[in-house]
């Protein structure tokens, strides 16, 4: 696939799960491209915006668009290649998170 058409996929994703990406309040430049988003999900932060500061109302709508995008854009293990997202999950919700076929589960034991 082309970058062009990549992207254009991407804008496409952004516009059907628009409430999602607006709840999330996140600067437009961290939804602006693909790599953008993934880098924010692995390094938490970008020029304009970190994991940590984003607010209650922000973090659940990150976690709700990070799970669609998960499921549609994710083969497998998003927990793992995206520490940062992981890490913040954990730290927010005190439980161990696993991604289960196509949502988070708290890890139950071990």
């Amino acid at each position: 696939m082309s970058e062009l058409n990549k992207h254009d996929s991407w804008l496409r994703f952004c516009d059907i799960y628009r409430e999602v990406v607006a709840s999330c309040g996140l600067p437009r430049g961290v939804v602006q491209s693909e790599w953008r988003f993934r880098q924010f999900l692995h390094e938490g932060e970008t020029g304009d915006s970190t994991m940590g500061a984003l607010s209650v109302e922000q973090w659940s709508g990150l976690v709700e668009f990070a799970v669609v995008f998960f499921r549609e854009c994710e083969s497998c293990l998003p927990l793992e290649m995206f520490a940062a997202f992981r890490k913040e999950l954990e730290r927010r919700s005190s439980v161990r998170m696993i991604w289960a076929g196509d949502k988070l589960i708290p890890m139950i034991g071990g």
